[in-house]
């Protein structure tokens, strides 16, 4: 019997590596051969310029002297405070990666926790048949791929109300305080990511 239940939870910790192990891979390798690691859209370059100035341990940079040449879309300049205008936890998250040289593998990590939490959420309705469906539906799809491979918040947002839906579930089947508070926590966290799609949500 102990040996039965070893071998079963040897199969699960495989499951959950194969479940977060290839989106991650998938989002990386397009973020890389894809995308060169480089930002494309005026929105990723906001998020980038931020997380460098969070990265640098300031929440915003001097205005240079000829803020004119500087201009850009979605970057303000306020008195002098030079800062982007979106909420601040994705650049933060973005920030983490920088400082220790993998900012790009940011996304893709959020892309694995997404992906396990569909499994786990289609599983827990339907078995786990239905988890590895969602499960592959979501991988395969170009949207999630390149939403995982790039620099938006996007993935972030996905990532934090997906576990807002699990973790609020389980605190009303459960409640259990520890549940209920990383509910709070993931809600919290996608307002600070995206707040009207939070709110909507």
């Amino acid at each position: 019997q102990r040996r039965c239940g070893e071998r079963g939870q040897h199969r699960a910790w495989l499951r959950t590596g194969v479940l977060f192990a290839v989106p991650v891979a998938a989002t990386y390798w397009i973020a890389w051969f894809g995308l060169e690691h480089v930002p494309h859209l005026a929105d990723e370059t906001a998020y980038w310029f931020q997380a460098r100035i969070f990265a640098a341990g300031r929440l915003w940079a001097p205005v240079p002297a000829l803020p004119e040449f500087f201009r850009h879309d979605h970057i303000l300049m306020l008195g002098d405070r030079w800062l982007a205008k979106y909420p601040p936890l994705f650049p933060l998250l973005l920030s983490l990666g920088m400082r220790v040289g993998l900012p790009w593998m940011v996304n893709p990590v959020l892309a694995g926790f997404t992906a396990l939490g569909v499994f786990r959420l289609a599983a827990g309705w339907r078995g786990r048949r239905a988890g590895w469906l969602a499960w592959l539906l979501l991988v395969s799809s170009p949207f999630y791929l390149m939403m995982g491979a790039n620099l938006m918040a996007h993935m972030a947002a996905a990532t934090f109300l997906l576990w807002f839906t699990i973790w609020g579930q389980e605190t009303l089947n459960t409640g259990r305080l520890s549940k209920a508070l990383a509910t709070g926590l993931a809600l919290g966290a996608a307002i600070l990511t995206r707040p009207f799609t939070a709110l909507l949500y």
